[in-house]
C-alpha cells in the first residue's frame, strides 16, 4: 500500500535498508544529497553490485515517454527479486504516469529522481491525487538545524576533526545549508586545519562565502557606518561577476529582514520570534541580524527599501549602468544615514 507525501530525512532514509519497499516513489527537493543518498540505497539493495547490470535501467532526457517507461517496465528482472527502473529529467505529472502508476507489477521499483531543485507537485491536482494512491512522494527539504548539525560533526570526525555548535552555526551562515556544498567546504577546511578542532580562523581561511552572506556583511558594514567597506565588499561581488540584479535583490531582502528585527526589538520581541519571523535557522544568523538593526533607525531603513526598489526598477530598464546603479545604492544609504544621525 503506497503512502501518503511527506517530508523525509535521515530516519526515513535509513529505514531503505530494511522497511519494505514501494512500487513507485518520486523523490524531489532542495537536499539533492539526501536523494542522491536514497537513490543509492534502493539501487544497492535491489541491485547488488555484482559487475552485471541486467536488473537495472536508467532513462534520461527529452526521448523519454511514458511509452518509454512502459516498455522499460514491461521485462521482468534476470537474477533480482525487483527490476529498478530510475527516470530523470522527466515530470510524471505533467506526462500524467497516473495509468502507468495503477498498473505496476510487483517486480519492480520505478523511482523518479526529480533534479530540478525547484519541482514541487501540485497536490490539488487529480493526477498528483491518482499518482498518490500507488506511489510515494518524498520530499528532501533542507534539514533541520539539529540534522545539518550532526551532519556537519559526522563529516569533520570522519576527517579527523572535531567542531563545536558555534562554528558549525557560523559555517552554515558562511556558505550554505545545502549538504552538497558543505561537503566541498568540510573537504578543504579538513585539509586546512592543523588542529583537530576545527576553528573560526580555519573556516575563514578557506570557505567560500555565498552571495548572501557577503551581503550581510556589507549591510553588518553600513549598519556600522563603514562605507568604503562596505564598497569594497560590493567590489568582491562584481569581481565575481555576480549580476547586478540578483546582488540589488539580496541587498533588498537583507535590508527588508533588518527592518523586520527592528520592528521586533522596538516591540520588546526575542530572539526566538526574530528567527521566526525573519526564516533564520540558527540562533548565530539571528543574532548577528538583531544586532545590526539595532544600530539602524527605522527612517533609515525605510529609506534603504525605498532606495532598493528603485535601483531595481532601474537595473531592470535599458538606463541601468550595472554596478555603477547598486554602488549609488549605498551611497544614497550612507547620505541618509549621516542625516538620520546628524
Amino acid at each position: 500500500m503506497a503512502a501518503k507525501q511527506e517530508g523525509v530525512g535521515r530516519a526515513w532514509i535509513r529505514a531503505l535498508k530494511t522497511e519494505p519497499l514501494e512500487r513507485l516513489y518520486i523523490l524531489y527537493g532542495e537536499e539533492s544529497y539526501r536523494r542522491r543518498t536514497a537513490v543509492s540505497m534502493i539501487r544497492q539493495r535491489l541491485v547488488p553490485d555484482t559487475g552485471f547490470d541486467w536488473d537495472s535501467v536508467e532513462l534520461r532526457g527529452r526521448g523519454v515517454t511514458v511509452d518509454a517507461i512502459a516498455e522499460a517496465i514491461s521485462t521482468p528482472p534476470l537474477q533480482a527479486e525487483r527490476k529498478l527502473v530510475l527516470v530523470r529529467e522527466f515530470d510524471p505529472i505533467k506526462n500524467d504516469i497516473s495509468e502507468l502508476a495503477a498498473e505496476l507489477p510487483a517486480d519492480v521499483c520505478l523511482i523518479f529522481d526529480m533534479e530540478d531543485p525547484a519541482w514541487k507537485p501540485d497536490k490539488r491536482t487529480k493526477v498528483y491525487k491518482s499518482i498518490a494512491k500507488y506511489g510515494f512522494f518524498a520530499e528532501f527539504a533542507i534539514a533541520s538545524p539539529d540534522e545539518l548539525g550532526g551532519f556537519i560533526k559526522r563529516c569533520f570526525q570522519d576527517r579527523g576533526h572535531t567542531i563545536d555548535q558555534p562554528e558549525i552555526e557560523y559555517l552554515t551562515f558562511l556558505c550554505t545549508h545545502l549538504m552538497d556544498g558543505l561537503l566541498g567546504e568540510i573537504e578543504k577546511i579538513s585539509a586546512y586545519a592543523e588542529n583537530r578542532r576545527i576553528t573560526r580562523e580555519d573556516i575563514d581561511a578557506v570557505a567560500s562565502r555565498k552571495v548572501e552572506a557577503k551581503v550581510f556583511e556589507l549591510c553588518d558594514e553600513l549598519a556600522a557606518g563603514h562605507t568604503g567597506r562596505a564598497l569594497l565588499l560590493l567590489s568582491d561581488l562584481e569581481t565575481a561577476r555576480e549580476p547586478a540584479v540578483a546582488v540589488t535583490a539580496v541587498i533588498a531582502r537583507q535590508f527588508r529582514q533588518l527592518y523586520a528585527a527592528r520592528l521586533a526589538i522596538q516591540a520588546g520581541r526575542d530572539r526566538a520570534y526574530v528567527m521566526q519571523l525573519t526564516g533564520q535557522r540558527f540562533p548565530y544568523h539571528a543574532t548577528r541580524l538583531m544586532d545590526s538593526a539595532r544600530r539602524m533607525p527605522l527612517p533609515l531603513l525605510r529609506e534603504a527599501l525605498t532606495a532598493c526598489m528603485e535601483a531595481d526598477a532601474e537595473l531592470k530598464s535599458s538606463r541601468a549602468a550595472d554596478y555603477d546603479t547598486v554602488r549609488m545604492l549605498i551611497m544614497r544609504y550612507a547620505a541618509a544615514a549621516k542625516e538620520v544621525r546628524a
